[in-house]
């Protein structure tokens, strides 16, 4: 998953990983956990509510996992901090 960012921050933000656990029918189980930073909180909430708003395919079983939310287009005229 991806989440685009059109605005230049101090440091650009990491990749971030949120777990989900979905039932048989593809439905969230269980509040979504951040398992490694963005190193944004208002980023790792966006990463939230994009996985929220995701339709998945239903797995044959109840089953946790970690999805990576990629930050794209980190604007290339943001100044270079040193």
């Amino acid at each position: 998953m991806a989440y685009a960012l059109d605005h230049c921050l101090d440091t650009p933000p990491a990749t971030a990983y949120v777990g989900v656990v979905l039932d048989s029918q593809g439905n969230l189980q269980s509040d979504l956990a951040i398992l490694s930073s963005s190193g944004y909180a208002i980023l790792d909430e966006a990463a939230r509510a994009t996985i929220q708003q995701h339709d998945f395919s239903p797995p044959a079983e109840l089953t946790a996992y970690s999805i990576e939310v990629e930050i794209e287009n980190y604007p290339d005229d943001c100044p270079e901090r040193t």
